[in-house]
């Protein structure tokens, strides 16, 4: 292509119609590749669904096979120790699948209070992961550790600051109230309720 192309009787600078001509064809190549994902996603499964597409409910068919897992899901209630703002109380929820862990810490000190958000990868009854929150107007990033009793329901680990925070440490005990119900999940002999 030549610079200065006539095209319908208007002149176009040829590599500005290349690449306008690349980014339409790009745009969709890309809506065909989206779309084509798409279909796969919809199309994906195991074939052992029920007639409404919805997994059968039998036990670790949900979770593959962590059915004898702990199940950490459920509400909490508990202290913490902090190496900044001292001893404070803590209440959160947590719901699982599988190996992982996600939800909400809320910590209240007598002049602080905030709300983390926090993911854990649990294995038998210890866990590790991360925790984030803005504290003080810093954005603020946690290493967790945690490990449960099923004994007592209790919950108890440490966390350290990684990003934000510097310095940042502590130990909470948290007493779980509540379980969310997983697979049939029935616990009787440890006193807990489903929430």
């Amino acid at each position: 292509m030549a610079r200065g192309m006539l095209l319908g009787g208007v002149t176009f600078d040829a590599k500005l119609f290349e690449e306008l001509e690349m980014s339409h064809l790009s745009k969709r190549a890309l809506f065909g590749i989206v779309i084509a994902a798409l279909a796969c996603v919809a199309c994906a499964g195991s074939g052992g669904g029920t007639a409404n597409g919805a997994m059968p409910l039998t036990p670790g068919a949900r979770f593959g096979d962590d059915a004898g897992a702990v199940n950490y899901g459920g509400q909490y209630a508990g202290t913490a120790q902090d190496s900044y703002y001292g001893k404070g109380r803590v209440t959160g929820s947590f719901a699982q699948y599988k190996s992982s862990t996600g939800g909400w810490l809320s910590f209240v000190y007598p002049k602080l209070t905030f709300k983390t958000s926090t993911v854990t990868n649990v294995s038998g009854t210890s866990g590790s992961g991360i925790s984030v929150a803005t504290i003080d107007n810093a954005a603020c990033t946690f290493s967790i550790t945690g490990k449960y009793d099923s004994s007592t329901n209790k919950l108890t680990g440490s966390y350290k600051a990684v990003h934000g925070c510097t310095g940042d440490h502590g130990t909470y005990t948290l007493r779980q109230k509540c379980y969310y119900v997983r697979d049939g999940d029935i616990r009787p002999e440890a006193g807990l309720k489903s929430c």
